[in-house]
């Protein structure tokens, strides 16, 4: 306990004690020598009498060869000068509160400071008239011109330098939004160029298989036995597939809706109530699945007649009745039908040469399914396809969304 007190202690010293040493090296980092202020006291007697900014008595300093600007103590410019000159006589024409009465004896280092004053037109010098001004203005000096050719070639950097500063800080700038930008931008291309959705609603009748072929759209990597164990939709859903299909330059997403095929009131809310850009009906050829238990495939199958026309009856309530309202304003683009369940026929594909006896077979089966969904289709004037497949084989249902997107997004 005493050692846990101590070690507190210790840290908390420790801790004052280092922002008491940063306080003093700021506090002696700080303590510069400050340039001394010049407060001009008066001019008489061609001298110049000031005073520094730490008192230290009245100094003069002749001015008699020197021409003091009359507007310089009117406008105070006098009294914020700092000593950063050693000598007080070149500050004041580096100002242009003075200028050099003649051409005799002239200091050099006075002279580059007038002349600079001149180039600059800085106080007296500003509009000044030079045509009835003595020989120390107009007569030719290498050193005058040594002097304006310098300040002019400093003042030609200066500018390059100030527009390297520019176009940098301005190059900074929009590399710097960029970055932050960037991420946005492309998101925002991507949504509104790139990427395309369409919204597709799947119904039938119950146990017709349309979970399997939902959950099959959605994901193409369900497996097969992920598949059997499905349970029937007890409710509606509607899910976007996360992986898109390549359309051209399109990355297309569709979202599908399921409902339970005994939720009638839910089917014609969707038919009347919401827009779908497509419409598939899922047929069966029997209400079982045609697996037992333990996921093998039944070895009799026996197509259910009496399941087969309830399905023609609804599917003629839905589509013939859904297509053709004159009250149902939002029709699909399309519309597919999906036999399912292909696999208790064949061991091979529809399209496959060898299955020609079992398409056939489906093919007659639901002929009349078949001709009063084109019939609706074509009074509504939208696309119609059939597809015979298997969603436990995975038989034509990549097909399905390939086909309604090129026919939405395709060229």
């Amino acid at each position: 306990m005493n050692e846990n007190l101590y070690y507190t202690i210790f840290r908390i010293y420790r801790k004052y004690l280092s922002i008491i040493i940063f306080t003093i090296i700021l506090s002696t980092s700080s303590a510069y020598s400050r340039p001394n202020k010049i407060f001009i006291n008066k001019i008489k007697n061609n001298n110049i009498y000031y005073s520094l900014y730490v008192y230290s008595g009245e100094n003069s300093i002749d001015i008699s060869d020197l021409y003091i600007w009359d507007e310089a103590e009117k406008d105070e410019i006098l009294q914020y000068f700092y000593n950063q000159e050693k000598n007080l006589r070149i500050l004041l024409l580096k100002n242009g509160c003075a200028k050099l009465k003649n051409s005799n004896n002239i200091n050099n280092a006075e002279l580059k400071a007038q002349e600079y004053a001149i180039y600059k037109k800085i106080g007296l010098w500003n509009n000044y008239d030079f045509s009835n001004e003595e020989s120390i203005f107009t007569n030719f000096s290498f050193t005058k011109l040594f002097i304006r050719i310098k300040y002019k070639l400093f003042d030609l950097w200066n500018l390059f330098i100030q527009y390297c500063l520019k176009i940098i800080v301005t190059l900074s700038t929009i590399g710097v939004l960029w970055l932050f930008c960037e991420k946005f931008l492309k998101k925002f291309y991507k949504k509104f160029f790139i990427e395309r959705r369409f919204k597709l609603f799947i119904m039938g009748e119950v146990s017709s298989g349309k979970t399997a072929l939902r959950n099959n759209l959605l994901n193409p990597n369900i497996t097969k036995n992920e598949l059997l164990d499905l349970s029937p939709s007890n409710k509606f859903s509607s899910k976007k597939r996360q992986r898109h299909i390549q359309i051209g330059r399109f990355e297309i997403f569709p979202e599908i809706a399921d409902i339970p095929g005994s939720d009638f009131g839910g089917i014609w809310d969707n038919i009347i109530g919401t827009s779908y850009q497509g419409w598939i009906f899922v047929l069966s050829p029997l209400r079982k699945s045609g697996f037992d238990e333990n996921r093998n495939k039944l070895d009799d199958i026996e197509f259910d007649k009496k399941y087969i026309n309830i399905q023609l009856g609804i599917l003629n309530a839905y589509l013939r009745g859904g297509l053709t309202s004159k009250h149902n304003r939002r029709k699909p683009k399309i519309l597919i039908l999906f036999i399912s369940k292909f696999d208790l026929l064949s061991e091979v594909k529809p399209d496959d040469s060898s299955a020609k006896d079992a398409t056939k077979i489906i093919q007659n089966l639901f002929k009349e399914h078949i001709d009063n969904a084109r019939f609706a289709a074509r009074q509504a004037n939208i696309e119609f396809e059939v597809f015979i497949g298997s969603s436990i084989e995975k038989w034509n249902i990549d097909q399905i969304l390939n086909f309604i997107s090129n026919k939405l997004y395709g060229f």
